[in-house]
């Protein structure tokens, strides 16, 4: 304010907002000493970074408990994030899951026969879906059939995408290793394209 209106007296100032002079240089100088410890907080982050450039921000928080206490710092968490956002100096984090249903697509939606029924005998309902999992080249999917009586996987295929080719490969198998030929049997998904598509 006082940069603003440089013609007004800063006892003017400060009596429009109920303050006194005092209060107004100790906000200031503690402003001050905020910006110093934030300073050294910085500067010992980066000393950490030097020789262990990926650590994330929770590691750090924990790393600089004994600092932050030997300097009389209160510095949460959030606010040590807070600072390392400003400072862009957050580490991006690695994907850690991908995403195997995309239900928002313009095919046929099957109606659902199953409606949270509990299945009383082996293929009666065979519930089908698609998981991943992790490996140093990135993600590979799991198409499953799973019998939701005795919980068996009846069918499985594996595959470097998320194509429907893998998920009728699970279901051919589970197909053609079917006990009960002559029984009706629900086929139930979560309607992601790779079911519902031609």
């Amino acid at each position: 304010m006082k940069v603003v209106y440089q013609n007004i007296s800063l006892l003017t100032i400060c009596k429009l907002f109920g303050k006194s002079r005092q209060a107004w240089y100790h906000i200031q100088e503690h402003k001050d000493q905020k910006a110093i410890k934030y300073e050294l907080v910085l500067q010992k982050v980066r000393k950490i970074r030097t020789d262990m450039p990926k650590i994330g921000g929770i590691k750090l928080h924990f790393m600089l408990k004994n600092f932050l206490e030997l300097h009389d710092i209160d510095l949460g968490r959030d606010a040590l994030f807070t600072m390392l956002r400003e400072n862009n100096m957050l580490i991006k984090q690695k994907k850690r899951y991908a995403r195997t249903t995309n239900s928002h697509h313009h095919f046929k939606i099957w109606p659902d026969l199953v409606q949270r029924k509990e299945s009383k005998r082996a293929e009666q309902i065979w519930v089908s879906d698609i998981t991943y999992l992790r490996t140093k080249k990135g993600f590979i999917y799991l198409s499953l059939v799973t019998d939701a009586y005795s919980r068996k996987i009846v069918g499985y295929n594996l595959s470097r995408d998320l194509k429907a080719f893998s998920c009728i490969k699970a279901f051919k198998m589970a197909f053609n290793s079917r006990i009960f030929p002559d029984r009706s049997l629900i086929h139930h998904s979560d309607r992601g394209i790779q079911y519902c598509c031609d």
